[in-house]
């Protein structure tokens, strides 16, 4: 049975609540709410709740300056904390606190590295780590420095950098408390352990382990497979969801998973995709099931597919998953009770959010 996508209308709020929002924001999950905040061109300086129980969307505060592709994660307090991003193809090293409640932005200290397409991590004691990124967009570089943000102080602090230079990976917090980076890109160079070594960059299959005193980075073998624009979800017990992504050397979409353990750095092969995608968007489900939404199919074709996937974790294999989605590539998406709730989509773009009840699967 097919069921019909939600659009999120505008409603509320502001009188310049977005019905549509540009891409390369930054997304948090808050309760029942979803946050984006910056992205391309003139949505740089928006910032919108998304209420998906009452499927509308409500414009705040404006960004206090404009930003995209910057980093933010959700604070224990509710509050969120944002950091870096790109100015005019220039990255920022400002970091600001947004209150819901408020409706009020305020600066929260500077990092000594300006930075995009970092890995940020809400720790449990309310501190935030922010590791690697790239630099300015424009004669940028790749980088491995670490700087964590005191809640109190209001301030970033050096930490031991990354062992290589590493951009758009994902962090997760283990069981241990130790601090897990996986899967991006590095440069060739630095990382012995890489693949698909092209154009002076490749993707990272090693992860960087910080310990739970954060004294100190380590790594672990990591990826049987390491796709360019693979996306990465939690799955319970220190383990993740490697899938999809881009063959550097064919440039062609592949639909290969795999399930690595944070705590051995072992990599286990699941079952592969129906279609290959990059540019698409995982999401976890309750009960360890994921969700592959869109994405493209080509890697120089402006094509975006309007199909999902679902990983099933009882047999380890991918089927369609029975419901209608969007024609959507490089968007986010994310589970909030009992829906799926899609923002963003491709460079340049602006779409608006979109809210799909997840199906009941026999």
């Amino acid at each position: 049975m097919v069921l019909l996508t939600a659009i999120l209308a505008c409603a509320g709020g502001h009188p310049d609540a977005p019905t549509a929002l540009s891409s390369d924001g930054c997304n948090a999950v808050l309760g029942d709410r979803v946050f984006v905040a910056g992205g391309w061109g003139d949505g740089g300086t928006l910032t919108s709740l998304l209420e998906t129980n009452g499927e509308r969307s409500t414009g705040r505060a404006s960004l206090p300056m404009r930003l995209y592709r910057p980093d933010c994660v959700p604070l224990g307090d509710g509050r969120v904390l944002l950091a870096g991003g790109l100015n005019k193809d220039v990255a920022s090293a400002r970091s600001f606190l947004y209150s819901p409640d408020t409706d009020l932005w305020e600066e929260s200290g500077s990092m000594s590295t300006a930075r995009h397409q970092a890995s940020m991590l809400a720790l449990a004691d309310g501190r935030v780590l922010i590791a690697g990124g790239w630099s300015n967009m424009i004669g940028g570089k790749c980088l491995k420095k670490v700087e964590l943000w005191n809640p109190e102080a209001g301030e970033w602090q050096p930490q031991p950098d990354l062992p290589t230079c590493r951009f758009e990976a994902f962090p997760f917090l283990r069981s241990d408390g130790a601090v897990a980076i996986v899967a991006g890109t590095t440069k060739a160079a630095q990382d012995p352990t890489a693949v698909n070594k092209l154009q002076g960059l490749a993707e990272a299959r090693s992860i960087f382990i910080l310990d739970s005193g954060l004294q100190a980075w380590s790594t672990l073998d990591g990826l049987e497979r390491a796709p360019a624009y693979s996306e990465v979800v939690p799955l319970g017990g220190d383990r993740v969801l490697v899938a999809g992504g881009l063959d550097r050397v064919e440039n062609k979409p592949v639909g290969t998973s795999q399930i690595l353990d944070l705590k051995t750095g072992e990599s286990t092969v699941t079952g592969a995709m129906k279609q290959g995608r990059f540019n698409h968007s995982l999401t976890a489900l309750a009960g360890g099931d994921v969700v592959a939404i869109g994405g493209r199919p080509e890697y120089r074709g402006h094509v975006d597919l309007g199909t999902a996937e679902r990983y099933d974790a009882s047999d380890g294999l991918w089927h369609p998953w029975k419901t209608e989605v969007p024609e959507r590539s490089a968007h986010r998406s994310f589970a909030v009770g009992a829906q799926v709730v899609i923002v963003g989509c491709r460079e340049g773009d602006a779409c608006p959010p979109v809210i799909i009840p997840i199906p009941r699967e026999p």
